[in-house]
């Protein structure tokens, strides 16, 4: 099959890596890939990297009909099989083309409906969503025709495993030793993500623990970060806080001793995953699908933006080291097999054959 992805925002991000992998599966599968996107856009970048077919198109608005007309004569040309579209205009765009040719389509839905879904969704073949609260919310929608599966975007075993080497070199490569107990999380710009709420947790703790330090990872803008030091400085955590900016996820979280995941929305989110594959014990507030990730009391939950929560849930790790080992190899054992690339490839493969014997 011949399997076209659309996606008209591809910033750097969750979303933009999981399309990425849904390519890269297809092609281990045997299929053929094509990405249409913004040309100049960071996911365009990646893609030629890994040598995926892209199409540069502008996806302007929705009204963009030559971009419309492009992916009609595109399907057509190419003898496109199924279409799965990722984002607002790219969906509109895509998906009457397609229809009007009698071609599958697939629409995933990467974070939680913030309104009744509309019309695109209700001609669609199929929705995927990253997880099983998010599909709840089409069936209570009332979206019954389509093919509703959850298929989060679940890390790589092969690439997320623990490394007692590499855990070492790390923690020194940031002036820290075994006595250094270090946090942390991996996070963003927007306030979503909750690192506000992290650091009133951090500052509540920190004077009974002077060997915690905070580790903070990711791509923070000049203002965020500004309003964030002003709130350490406050508190008088500053200089037990590191910001690292963007980092290799797997070194940075190799360092850690307890990974933390404050956020106030989210669906499943790959860093708290990557964390739990490599063997750390972690702690999340509970929104968007996370509690999925909760399969047999291996992560600790507390109520979105509940400060006094979270600071008690991280004392009594904090307290008793062996129950963190505990959680943590919890975590490898279960994010191996329930939360791996390989189940998240499977029930991949599952939906396009579905699809694709609906043409036999």
């Amino acid at each position: 099959m011949t399997i076209l992805h659309t996606e008209e925002m591809g910033v750097i991000g969750g979303q933009s890596l999981r399309v990425l992998e849904d390519l890269k599966i297809i092609r281990e599968l045997g299929h053929h890939p094509i990405l249409a996107c913004k040309g100049a856009n960071w996911i365009a970048r990646e893609a030629r990297k890994l040598e995926i077919e892209v199409i540069d198109l502008p996806f302007k608005s929705r009204t963009d009909l030559f971009t419309a007309k492009e992916i009609f004569k595109l399907i057509r040309r190419r003898q496109i099989d199924i279409v799965h579209t990722h984002s607002s205009i790219d969906s509109y765009l895509a998906t009457y083309p397609a229809k009007l040719l009698g071609k599958r389509v697939v629409r995933s839905r990467h974070s939680e409906l913030s309104k009744a879904p509309g019309h695109i969704y209700r001609i669609v073949d199929a929705i995927v969503t990253t997880g099983e609260k998010v599909a709840e919310q089409f069936k209570v929608s009332n979206i019954k025709k389509p093919k509703i599966v959850s298929i989060p975007s679940y890390p790589d075993e092969r690439h997320f495993s623990p490394e007692p080497s590499r855990r070492q070199r790390m923690r020194l490569d940031l002036g820290f030793d075994d006595s250094t107990l270090l946090l942390g999380a991996m996070t963003g710009t927007a306030k979503a993500k909750g690192v506000d709420l992290l650091l009133e947790a951090f500052a509540a703790l920190s004077p009974g623990y002077p060997n915690l330090q905070l580790l903070l990872a990711g791509n923070i803008d000049q203002s965020a970060l500004e309003s964030l030091m002003q709130q350490a400085h406050r508190h008088r955590i500053a200089e037990k806080i590191l910001f690292l900016g963007h980092t290799d996820a797997r070194d940075f979280l190799e360092a850690l001793d307890l990974y933390i995941c404050p956020s106030r929305k989210e669906g499943v989110p790959q860093a708290l995953m990557q964390a739990m594959m490599m063997g750390k014990p972690c702690v999340s507030t509970d929104v968007g699908s996370i509690a999925e990730l909760n399969a047999e009391n291996n992560l600790p939950l507390v109520p979105s933006e509940d400060t006094h929560a979270l600071t008690e849930v991280l004392q009594t790790l904090i307290n008793d080291p062996q129950y963190r080992l505990k959680l943590g190899e919890k975590n490898r054992l279960l994010s191996k097999k329930y939360f791996s690339r390989s189940v998240m490839k499977e029930r991949m493969a599952d939906l396009y054959e579905s699809l694709g014997a609906k043409y036999a």
